[in-house]
């Protein structure tokens, strides 16, 4: 038979569990805030500031380091790429979102979440993909472009440094008979021995 002390310590650890248990689901929910600023709403891991924002509702606790590093069962998925083309309502709304398993956000809220994107950002997302897309294009054609540029400066390049051993070779060639050159030959050699050191300068 327990004593009346035994029974008592157990219904104060019971108690105490109780209010624990009770305490946790509001802590989560305390973590991740929807705020409003002016007129547009966003989503920040700290509390609404008081100056002209309020706090609307709250969404899970924050994510542990683990769940950033990859060690935990849920891994975070990297953000889109083309997030950085969509307003900073609906970008902090699709990050809500994305941390949202690994916040330990229940199904019900998380489809909340997913419900208020496509309805506010739905458009805006997909303005968002084409705009990227768009770079992208714009990137490889720019890279294309300066590849092909290179390769028709390297091919330059070697035909100058072709005619120009040429040139030298003539020069050398022509020089051995100067003496015997006519004086028309002779203008047309130092025209041309001008016209090599100029073009070939430096080569």
């Amino acid at each position: 038979m327990h004593s009346p002390r035994s029974h008592h310590h157990r219904c104060v650890l019971g108690a105490l569990a109780l209010v624990a248990l009770a305490a946790w689901p509001a802590a989560q929910a305390q973590s991740l805030h929807r705020c409003s600023d002016n007129g547009k709403a966003y989503y920040s891991d700290k509390p609404c500031p008081a100056n002209g924002a309020t706090r609307i509702t709250a969404y899970g606790p924050p994510p542990t380091r683990d769940a950033y590093s990859g060690s935990s069962s849920t891994r975070l998925q990297k953000a889109p790429d083309h997030l950085s083309f969509m307003s900073p309502e609906c970008a902090s709304l699709s990050e809500a979102i994305r941390t949202a398993r690994t916040r330990g956000v229940g199904y019900d809220t998380q489809q909340d979440l997913r419900d208020e994107f496509r309805r506010k950002c739905g458009e805006e997302e997909r303005e968002a993909r084409r705009q990227l897309h768009e770079t992208e294009k714009q990137r490889r054609i720019e890279a294309r472009d300066q590849r092909v540029a290179q390769q028709q400066e390297r091919v330059q390049a070697t035909m100058t440094l072709e005619q120009c051993r040429e040139m030298g070779r003539i020069v050398a060639e022509r020089k051995k008979r100067f003496d015997s050159m006519t004086p028309g030959e002779r203008g047309d050699f130092e025209r041309f021995q001008t016209n090599f050191g100029e073009r070939c300068r430096g080569l």
